[in-house]
């Protein structure tokens, strides 16, 4: 019995000496993948940070080269130097008033530049508008949705000429029709116009001098406002030449009747 007991004793030492290097050999193992995870984390970030390197270089060549360009198409003119202490006050003067311009010429050309990037801005915006309503008018022209830019507008630009065809024959006839009633409409002449506007005076005047009983008499009357019926002639002289105009073409053909009946 003591025999086996030693040998399971010598059993469960070497068996826990097995599971302490295999612990340690685990948590060597773990540590080195942590380790190795470490370096590639490091390894990406460097590889990262050259890339954003390599982007801000590559973005400033691009802006050398366009200096590089811009000074070629302009190229600098060699001055000579000026010592403004030796040159006279008046030659100053004007070398700072041409440079004073120079800065407002400057000036203005960016504010022309301003200008013109806001004026195509607003050409694109009309341009997008316009292409909008003619996708809309062709699509309920009946043109499929789908269709190119150019397809749609091609149809609206069509539906619009029809539509302004179509007004200008309408107004056309109806200037026609206008004219025409215009010339069949009877004219007035002169000559009876001013018959009527007579006839008209000489039938108040009897009026006026008609005396009628328990009245006034004609001095009296006129004394009292009948003058104001005669300054009134003008005025209903007018009225008369205007009526005689409506209706001077049915008096004209009655007259003729008239006449002709007797002979």
């Amino acid at each position: 019995m003591a025999g086996l007991e030693s040998q399971l004793n010598a059993l469960k030492r070497e068996t826990a000496a097995k599971e302490a290097s295999s612990t340690d050999a685990s948590s060597k193992t773990a540590a080195e993948i942590e380790g190795a995870k470490r370096s590639a984390e490091g390894e990406r970030e460097k590889r990262r940070v050259l890339d954003d390197e390599i982007a801000a270089l590559k973005k400033t060549i691009d802006e050398l080269r366009g200096a590089l360009k811009k000074a070629d198409a302009r190229p600098d003119i060699p001055g000579t130097a000026l010592n403004l202490k030796e040159l006279p006050t008046p030659a100053v003067q004007e070398l700072s008033r041409y440079f004073r311009k120079g800065e407002e010429f400057e000036r203005l050309y960016t504010v022309a530049q301003s200008q013109l990037q806001l004026e195509k801005d607003r050409y694109l915006e009309i341009q997008r508008r316009y292409f909008a309503v003619c996708r809309e008018l062709a699509v309920q022209a009946g043109l499929p949705a789908n269709a190119s830019e150019a397809d749609l507008q091609r149809q609206a630009e069509a539906v619009v000429d029809g539509v302004t065809e179509r007004l200008a024959e309408r107004q056309a006839r109806l200037a026609t029709s206008g004219g025409v009633q215009a010339a069949a409409a009877p004219s007035a002449s002169p000559g009876d116009a001013a018959a009527a506007g007579a006839d008209g005076r000489k039938k108040r005047r009897r009026r006026r001098r008609r005396k009628v009983a328990g009245e006034p008499s004609v001095v009296n009357g006129a004394e009292g406002g009948d003058e104001g019926d005669e300054g009134d002639d003008e005025g209903e002289h007018g009225a008369a030449q205007a009526a005689a105009g409506a209706g001077g073409g049915e008096g004209g053909s009655s007259g003729g009747s008239g006449a002709s009946a007797p002979a």
